[in-house]
Order: structure tokens, then C-alpha cells, then sequence
């Protein structure tokens, strides 16, 4: 081919840059249509086990990840070697938050994953992503919650239920908190 069988461009795998305050991490489908292409991709591969599939998703997330790359708000420069290495602490409990979303969540045990006290584990991820682990898992929980609303036609309190709220008022008030309507308004508008 006209590259060698070999050739590979490690930088599109990094994930340093995707991450931190100044990046989305939450992409409309309308705006993003060919990365969201690819994401139900592989969730079809998944869920279809055809032979073959676990080469499918090697492809099809590389794709996902020169997609998110491109991204036109995406700082081309890596980030500085300090947040780096914050970013790359508190991988396993950013990783645990984003399976486990839904699930009670203590400070404690994300300190733990991480191998640092609570008090430092605080200190890096607030450096690292911008705000506090209590804010960035209600900020993940509307994310998740928002894109239930614009993809299913669940009811907003079974939505609320599955990303982690006990009661409704309280999704709702964190909801209108983080995108500044109310659960209804974000599916109607969608």
C-alpha cells in the first residue's frame, strides 16, 4: 500500500489532550454525524459478535479517535507535562466514573484507584479536569442523561433512575443546573 504494513501514528491514540476543562466531552449527533456513525458502529460489532468483530472495534475506535482529534476546539499542542501526569493519576477513577456512573460513588474509593489520600486526590483531580469529583460525575450524569433524552423515549424519571438520581426533583435541579432547562425543555428542543 502506500504506507508500510507498519506504519502507525501513536499521537491519534493518546488521550492527553482529550481531556481537561476546555474539552467536550459530549458530542451531538447532528453536529457530529460521522463520529457518532462510528460509535453506533461499534456498538453494533458488540452487540453482534460476528466473526471478527473484536478487529472491527480496534478499527472503528482508531477511527473515533482521529475524529475526535480533528475536533476544531481541540488544543493542537499536547498539554503541559504537570497535566499530563494529573490526567494519567486519576485515569482509573475518571475510567470507574464512566462505568459506573449510575452507581453511589465515595471520594474514598476513587482516591484509592488512584493510590493517593482523598486530600490529594481532590487537589489533582479539580487541576486535572476543572472542578471537583462531585461536580464532574453530576456534570456526567446530565450528559448521560441528556443523551437518553435525545435518543430514546424513556420517561425522564426511568432516565434519571439509570444515571444515578434517587429522586426526580433532584435530577432535575442538577439537570437544569449543568445545561440551564429542564429535563422536558432538552427533549422537546432536541
Amino acid at each position: 500500500g502506500l504506507l508500510g504494513p507498519h506504519v502507525e501514528e501513536p499521537e491519534f491514540l493518546g488521550i492527553s489532550p482529550l481531556g481537561g476543562p476546555e474539552f467536550r466531552n459530549m458530542l451531538r449527533g447532528p453536529e457530529h454525524a460521522e463520529t457518532a456513525r462510528l460509535v453506533l458502529d461499534v456498538i453494533r460489532e458488540l452487540k453482534d459478535e460476528k466473526p471478527g468483530f473484536r478487529a472491527a472495534v480496534r478499527a472503528l475506535v482508531w477511527a473515533i479517535m482521529v475524529s475526535l482529534h480533528r475536533l476544531p476546539n481541540l488544543a493542537r499542542s499536547d498539554p503541559a507535562p504537570a497535566r499530563r501526569r494529573e490526567m494519567e493519576r486519576i485515569a482509573p477513577a475518571l475510567d470507574y466514573l464512566a462505568g459506573h456512573h449510575a452507581e453511589p460513588i465515595r471520594v474514598g474509593a476513587l482516591a484509592r484507584l488512584c493510590h493517593v489520600s482523598v486530600t490529594h486526590f481532590r487537589r489533582l483531580f479539580n487541576q486535572a479536569v476543572g472542578r471537583s469529583p462531585a461536580q464532574y460525575l453530576a456534570r456526567l450524569r446530565v450528559r448521560m442523561a441528556a443523551a437518553l433524552l435525545e435518543s430514546t423515549e424513556s420517561k425522564v424519571l426511568d432516565i434519571s433512575m439509570e444515571v444515578g438520581y434517587p429522586t426526580l426533583s433532584s435530577f432535575n435541579r442538577h439537570f437544569k443546573a449543568v445545561t440551564g432547562m429542564a429535563p422536558r425543555e432538552w427533549r422537546q428542543r432536541a
